[in-house]
């Protein structure tokens, strides 16, 4: 009777807890890099950082956008052969069914973050994966402020641009799904950069290269 208590006991206490963490966090090691904001872990799991959107390197379907090799290379420095921790969001995959994350290096800086910092991609808000969203844009407009990366060229822009309070993405003035936007949740900025510092990204569908837009 006292092993079948003690049983008990050690997995209400210890057994539970560990059940529970592994739904929202696992370890892998990093055998590929495709992009600035993907890894390919060696278990085969694609990974695909929450909370930023780095230029697209395009693999043959059109031209690299700019900085989209500087990001890769970057994101490769970081994480390739390392173990990883990675941290699991509210909304745990994409639609591509890459697994939405955090990701940490072992000396547990967030990879998400560094790759803001050094201004090698921007803030894209996820409504169900918020959690770090005001840390996320701190980083982005500090790196704004410093002309780092991709803000020394975006800075240039003064094309106007009008945003979805909704959904925290921003369109060219011309854009038929701008023009759908309810008109309380519609906002008007100058110019792209006044867009990115109040945490807005483009919208794919409008924008799908934003270095080009802003040429």
């Amino acid at each position: 009777m006292l092993k079948i208590r003690l049983f008990i006991f050690s997995m209400l206490f210890m057994g539970v807890p560990s059940i529970c963490f592994s739904w929202n966090s696992f370890y892998g090691r990093v055998k590929f890099v495709p992009d600035g904001d993907t890894i390919v872990l060696k278990s085969g799991k694609v990974v695909r950082y929450i909370g930023i959107d780095c230029p697209e390197i395009n693999f043959g379907k059109g031209d690299p956008q700019l900085f989209s090799k500087e990001a890769r290379d970057f994101n490769k420095r970081l994480t390739y052969g390392k173990k990883l921790k990675i941290i699991t969001g509210k909304t745990k995959r994409d639609r591509y069914h890459r697994i939405l994350a955090y990701v940490y290096l072992p000396d547990g800086r967030m990879v998400n973050s560094e790759i803001l910092r050094k201004g090698l991609g921007f803030f894209y808000f996820h409504k169900d994966n918020k959690k770090k969203s005001k840390e996320f844009l701190d980083i982005q407009n500090q790196a704004i402020s410093e002309h780092t990366g991709i803000w020394a060229f975006l800075e240039h822009s003064s094309k106007a641009v009008i945003g979805n309070k909704r959904s925290m993405r921003f369109h060219s003035l011309d854009c038929r799904y701008g023009k759908k936007i309810y008109f309380k949740n519609k906002i008007r900025f100058s110019y792209p950069l006044e867009a990115f510092k109040k945490g807005f990204s483009p919208a794919r569908k409008c924008i799908p290269d934003i270095y080009r837009f802003s040429r």
